[in-house]
């Protein structure tokens, strides 16, 4: 025996042990605690692990089967995991099974179908808590909403109105809210009228802090929903490398380094002879005119008609636009741009006329992403010997806005071909783009893009030999705008542009070039 009481744990080491296990997490009692379980799980949720959080929910149920809260836990994390049918079952049964205690599922159900854009259940589901509990001022608030989407504005009004009855303290966000109904059904008088009584009765309140914003954002309405609007700009602009043979196929066109000093103007005029806030139809006319101080050769001047269609069919946007336009190239030099004005409105060659087709579609997504789809058909009618063509576009943009921040980012894709009646002068282009735009300081706005651009030129012997011409062109754009009022607009443009081909004589590329413009603009629009 002398040798099992040898084996023994001695007294003091076999205490210290059992202290230190006892101040051990217990993985067996912590299993079996739902409440544990449970706190885990909203753990988990709360740190954006719903997976996980749904596993412990579970767990938690099953250990104690009669609490339903484990099982309402379990719901909502199925619904941020986008898994919204399984949610909607689990909070059906549990208005179900427990139709007084589980009343708040009524509004997450409402929540799920708002977010499906089946906003006719999301109103159903509110007026069935509204029915369970008459005093509730709160489903009623959130029924004006639904019913404010929906575009039934009176309905809308009776809820918000019926929720500043029941509850006082809902009586400026209910006033708030009956302002935007209005300027939703462009009352746009009334509605100023309104936002300026919530701004005045409740200065603190963030339903008046709203209100300021909001009447900034109504006039901006007021303004795009006018029958008639107009928009002037005039440029200023500098160019160390400027195009010759303005307007010819673009396959001719060479950069022989001539640095200049230029002006662009442009007027436009439309009028919407339909003017619905879903449909917008209508038509105008443009002008647009390009000088040189020392090259007015190259001066170009247009006008050009044009007739669009608008339809907002949220979360679908669609335009379409035909535009004629007529060119006028040339120019003489002019007394007055000694003084500084290069614009001489004396073109005395007719040049070109097209007609263009451009389609834009844009759908607006979820996580502040847009997408927008353009098809362009341009056919060009020359009236000298330079051949006629017809051009096709295709457009592709992803743009991602931050939230309200006003930064958004963007990539595109342009496919563009054209057809010429000369097959030497047929040509295709890809075009890959980046770009990001953001606030900056004192109301400033920036933006910055790069494009490359890949163009393949038929084969044309008067130009060049050895196979089709093959160009690479890199271009960075970056511009600042600032908006003055809310109808004047400024903003300053640097442009450069690098380009490389496979055409070369004696080893030296007879198409590369490089160039940098800088552009000032001021904007007026009415």
């Amino acid at each position: 025996m002398p040798q099992a009481e040898s084996r023994k744990m001695p007294r003091p080491l076999l205490l210290f042990a059992l202290a230190v296990f006892a101040l051990l997490p217990n993985p067996i009692r912590a299993e079996t605690n739902p409440m544990d379980v449970f706190a885990d799980g909203v753990e988990a949720m709360d740190a954006g692990d719903h997976a996980k959080a749904v596993t412990l929910f579970d767990q938690a149920a099953a250990l104690s089967p009669d609490n339903p809260e484990f099982v309402y836990y379990k719901a909502l994390a199925l619904e941020k995991m986008g898994r919204d049918e399984e949610a909607l079952s689990i909070l059906n049964q549990l208005l179900s099974a427990h139709p007084k205690e589980y009343r708040k599922a009524y509004f997450d159900i409402a929540a799920i179908k708002v977010k499906q854009k089946q906003l006719a259940a999301a109103l159903c589901t509110l007026q069935k808590a509204i029915a369970s509990d008459p005093g509730d001022a709160r489903a009623r608030m959130e029924a004006g909403v639904v019913a404010r989407d929906m575009g039934d504005h009176e309905l809308a009004v009776q809820y918000f109105e019926q929720a500043a009855q029941l509850n006082p303290d809902l009586t400026a966000q209910a006033r708030y809210m009956i302002a935007v109904v209005h300027m939703d059904k462009e009352d746009f008088d009334l509605a100023e009228s309104l936002f300026n009584q919530v701004i005045q009765a409740y200065p603190c309140d963030p339903a008046g802090k709203a209100a300021v914003q909001a009447l900034i954002a109504l006039e901006k309405v007021r303004k795009a929903r006018k029958a008639w609007y107009s928009i002037t700009q005039f440029s200023w602009g500098y160019d160390d490398n400027v195009s010759n043979q303005p307007l010819e196929p673009l396959a001719a066109v060479t950069y022989p380094e001539k640095t200049d000093y230029f002006q662009n103007l442009f007027v436009m005029g439309a009028y919407r002879l339909v003017n619905e806030k879903e449909r917008r139809l209508g038509g105008g006319l443009s002008f647009h005119h390009l000088g040189y101080r020392d090259l007015p050769a190259n001066n170009i001047l247009s006008y050009s008609p044009f007739l669009f269609g608008e339809w907002d069919l949220a979360p679908l946007h669609l335009r379409t636009q035909y535009d004629y336009t007529y060119y006028y190239t040339g120019g003489s030099d002019s007394p007055a741009q000694d003084a500084g004005w290069y614009l001489t409105f004396h073109s005395p060659f007719d040049k070109l006329k097209t007609h263009q087709v451009a389609c834009t579609s844009s759908l607006d997504e979820a996580h502040g992403m847009r997408t927008q789809l353009d098809l362009v058909w341009l056919q060009k009618d020359y009236f000298d010997l330079s051949p006629d063509a017809d051009g096709f576009t295709l457009g592709l943009v992803q743009s991602k806005a931050f939230g309200d921040s006003g930064r958004v980012a963007r990539a595109g894709y342009t496919y563009y071909y054209e057809s010429s009646e000369a097959d030497n002068f047929s040509y295709w282009f890809h075009q890959g783009t980046l770009g990001f735009t953001s606030p900056l300081a004192y109301g400033i706005t920036g933006d910055a893009a790069y494009s490359l651009v890949f163009t393949d030129y038929e084969e044309n012997p008067l130009l060049w030999v050895g196979g089709d011409r093959k160009d690479a062109t890199h271009r960075v754009t970056a511009l600042v705008s600032k908006e003055f009022t809310d109808w004047l607009q400024g903003n300053l443009t640097y442009i450069f542009n690098s380009n490389d081909s496979n055409v070369t004589r004696a080893g030296i590329d007879e198409y590369e070039y490089r160039r940098n413009v800088v552009l000032a603009t001021m904007s007026l629009s009415f």
